[in-house]
């Protein structure tokens, strides 16, 4: 049971690589994104295994808590103190670099969606310039209204809409696999791989109704949903109506 309620957290250690499919279409050579894709995934998970191996090596399991990462756990006792701020500053580094990654991969959503008339066409990427600012600004926007509702909101609500927009991170995984799954028409490997992704995804989603910490995260993540459905068929009934003929 506790591997089925974890594995989650080993979803989110991978959080964010879609936006290596968003900016596949900027490489020189494109027809390379998927040799390229498979290197960078292949190159994660060794260093992930390797360096909770070797953390695992160091200092016993029962060891590790919730307040300080593990690599910090294992390397307190060696009186490594610039080691240690080292580790502290990559981490912040690297918490930046998930921001940035996370800015352009929205408002590169946003603009493409504008672009194909699902979003407001003020989002649209101006011909001859490099930076859409009205979808730039609106995912700012976003990411000020989060920092603020993170202060103001108690600590176990803010967990749980934290816990959510990670669990909405995974559906987008599974639309994703979706959608590949009908323009591709994989055959043989292709195939079995993208239902096990499927299942995997499944399984780590559904772990969280056995945590009592993440149970009301997962509700929450059902509800954003609804509401995204809602709008969905609200917004497509709109449009079906300006696309149909006007009587004579």
């Amino acid at each position: 049971m506790g591997l089925w309620t974890g594995l989650i957290y080993a979803f989110y250690a991978f959080g964010g690589i879609e936006v290596m499919g968003l900016m596949a279409g900027h490489l020189k050579k494109p027809e390379e994104a998927s040799k390229k894709g498979k290197l960078m995934l292949a190159t994660l998970a060794i260093i992930y295994i390797i360096s909770i191996g070797l953390a695992l090596l160091l200092v016993p399991l029962h060891a590790f808590t919730e307040q300080d990462s593990p690599f910090i756990t294992s390397l307190k006792g060696y009186n490594l103190e610039i080691i240690l701020d080292i580790f502290n500053g990559i981490f912040i580094i690297a918490g930046f670099s998930t921001l940035v990654a996370s800015l352009f991969a929205v408002t590169t959503l946003l603009c493409t969606m504008a672009d194909d008339g699902d979003a407001p066409k003020c989002f649209t990427l101006k011909e001859g310039k490099k930076i859409c600012w009205p979808a730039l600004g609106l995912t700012f926007a976003g990411l000020v209204l989060s920092i603020i509702l993170s202060l103001v909101l108690p600590k176990n609500i803010y967990e749980h809409m934290t816990t959510a927009a990670g669990l909405m991170l995974l559906y987008t995984w599974l639309f994703i696999l979706f959608s590949s799954k009908k323009l591709t028409d994989p055959e043989g490997m292709g195939k079995t791989q993208i239902y096990l992704a499927m299942v995997l995804i499944a399984a780590a989603v559904s772990g969280t109704l056995f945590e009592k910490s993440s149970r009301p995260g997962f509700f929450v993540s059902i509800g954003f949903l609804v509401i995204i459905a809602i709008v969905t068929m609200i917004y497509q009934k709109k449009q079906g109506h300006k696309d149909r003929p006007a009587s004579p």
